[in-house]
């Protein structure tokens, strides 16, 4: 077993799913590649559609391109398509709550979008940034 973590709260979240995202998550040792947290937060946030754009899929920012990929974790071509199955996963290594009046997560610490496989298994595409 890998690093602790929690479900955040999610309409997406009942209870088969958190299974297999969290099953995932050790499997792959996803939160092995991220920095070490207080805290860490784990969010269902939505399935994704099949040829749904990496922009689309990851939805936080304008060009998912300029966005690192935490080593050890992969990465698609920016152009790449999403095939079925796919659902993204928040995770959020929360170092302190509150990151002040310019906080975009409202935390410092890590925050990366996971795109899971679920028909797979496995860590699709994974980007990530400080938070501050």
């Amino acid at each position: 077993m890998g690093r602790y973590f929690t479900f955040a709260a999610s309409r997406h979240a009942y209870t088969e799913l958190q299974q297999r995202v969290r099953e995932i998550l050790e499997r792959q040792k996803v939160l092995e590649c991220l920095p070490p947290a207080r805290e860490v937060a784990v969010r269902i946030e939505a399935p994704i559609r099949p040829d749904a754009s990496l922009r689309e899929a990851h939805g936080h920012w304008p060009d998912p391109d300029t966005v690192r990929t935490p080593a050890g974790l992969p990465r698609q071509p920016g152009d790449a398509l999403c095939p079925p199955h796919i659902a993204r996963v928040s995770i959020e290594c929360v170092k302190r709550r509150g990151g002040g009046m310019g906080s975009y997560h409202g935390f410092q610490g890590y925050y990366a979008s996971v795109l899971l496989s679920l028909a797979d298994g496995s860590v699709w595409d994974a980007r990530g940034e400080p938070a501050d």
